[in-house]
């Protein structure tokens, strides 16, 4: 996750770094969907999770902020070419 969003920070184009937030957003997604399968499997408990859980949620709003941020941004900047 953190190379997806250093990689479209890379690329200095809003419309390109928007789509490796989502990549990144996806990314931790996945996370949020496995961690409940470890403590199934008992690799470690629920409460061994929920702060993880909770930072999880709460970086995933920012990145959908940041992304809706970028799309704007390529936005004007499309509009601003023509």
């Amino acid at each position: 996750m953190p190379s997806d969003v250093a990689e479209g920070y890379e690329r200095r184009n809003p419309a390109e770094f928007a789509n490796f937030v989502r990549y990144a957003r996806s990314s931790l997604k996945e996370v949020i969907v496995r961690l409940p399968d470890g403590v199934a499997k008992g690799y470690y408990s629920r409460d061994d999770i929920t702060d993880i859980l909770r930072v999880c949620h709460r970086l995933s709003r920012v990145l959908e902020g940041l992304y809706f941020s970028l799309k704007r941004q390529a936005e004007r900047r499309k509009n601003h070419k023509r």
